[in-house]
């Protein structure tokens, strides 16, 4: 099992100020342990409340603000907590330990064990305490325009962030054919260029998975592979429209004994490696198990490729379990 990191490891980690082989490990575990993911989400949520509260030391609070708010989905959690931080206190917090006195403190309840609501309905007048509910669903309903407008500000910069990728990528693919005597350190940034556009598809699928209606903008092309056979038979085949948003390719698995998988899409002529995924969790589809990756428009052309399918286990080797083969009709 792989060592978990303690509670000021994720601190660090959230504000960017881990070392990038701690952020990798940390990346990576993101990706395949649950409990992680959950002591990460809650970490980032006591971060950003304590930043609302104003109870952050002064260079921690700087940092996250630098930092961690630059992302405007962060921001908007931010701006969420302190809506909830004034409704209930009646004021709003700086981020740091300087406050701007806006209310007196209220009265110590003369019983601690009656819930925190009553003190803030006992401190209503009686008209404000019938009309809490209606600004409680006001502000749920700002924060899903709030939330709205961050999904479609993500997607205009996911689609730029894409474009300028693909370029850098075409540009390496230049330089490594015409000089390799620098191709080692070229190749090695071509891979780190090609992981980043493989987490942007990533990124966009979960993107339109929440928000449909945006989805219905981009045709992407679905194809689906069955586990390979080892009778062989007759190979599958795509038809590709010229244009096209790319193509959502699902590979059904014949057992689910990993907890990740990583796909690499192969030129069947030559056997070059033409695109490589990064870990990729199984999902259900059925009675079986797949995975699911994206590959960016352009990227196919007319011919027959493979996808060979490896299997990731913390602390083992990968292990390749299947490889696929599909064709490729450009129409």
């Amino acid at each position: 099992m792989a060592e978990q990191p303690d509670q000021r490891q994720i601190e660090l980690y959230i504000l960017g100020d881990l070392p990038e082989s701690e952020s990798e490990r940390l990346d990576e575990l993101s990706l395949t342990d649950d409990g992680f993911v959950e002591r990460l989400r809650a970490t980032e949520n006591d971060l950003v409340d304590a930043y609302a509260r104003g109870e952050l030391p002064s260079e921690t609070a700087q940092r996250l603000k630098a930092r961690y708010l630059a992302s405007p989905r962060r921001r908007d959690k931010l701006r969420f907590a302190q809506a909830l931080l004034a409704l209930g206190a009646g004021g709003a917090a700086t981020g740091t330990k300087e406050y701007v006195a806006s209310a007196p403190e209220p009265p110590v309840q003369a019983s601690t064990s009656r819930p925190l609501w009553t003190g803030w309905l006992g401190a209503l007048r009686p008209g404000w305490a019938f009309a809490l509910p209606a600004v409680v669903a006001l502000i749920g309903a700002g924060y899903l325009a709030l939330e709205n407008l961050r999904l479609r500000g993500q997607m205009a910069q996911a689609n730029q962030d894409r474009a300028a990728l693909e370029q850098r990528e075409r540009d390496l693919e230049r330089q490594v054919e015409a000089n390799r005597s620098e191709g080692a350190k070229t190749a090695d940034e071509l891979v780190q260029v090609r992981e980043q556009l493989a987490q942007l598809e990533r990124d966009a699928a979960a993107a339109q998975h929440v928000n449909p209606d945006r989805a219905r903008d981009v045709q992407v092309v679905a194809f689906t592979l069955a586990p390979p056979t080892r009778s062989g038979g007759a190979v599958p085949s795509l038809a590709l429209p010229r244009r096209s948003g790319g193509v959502a390719l699902t590979l059904e698995l014949e057992a689910d004994d990993f907890p990740g998988y990583r796909a690499a899409l192969k030129d069947s002529g030559s056997g070059a490696v033409v695109w490589r995924s990064g870990p990729v969790k199984p999902l259900a589809k059925g009675q079986r198990k797949a995975i699911t990756v994206r590959l960016r428009p352009g990227l196919l052309k007319q011919g027959v490729y493979n996808v060979e399918v490896t299997g990731l286990r913390q602390g083992g080797s990968p292990e390749v379990i299947g490889s696929y083969p599909f064709r490729v009709v450009v129409q």
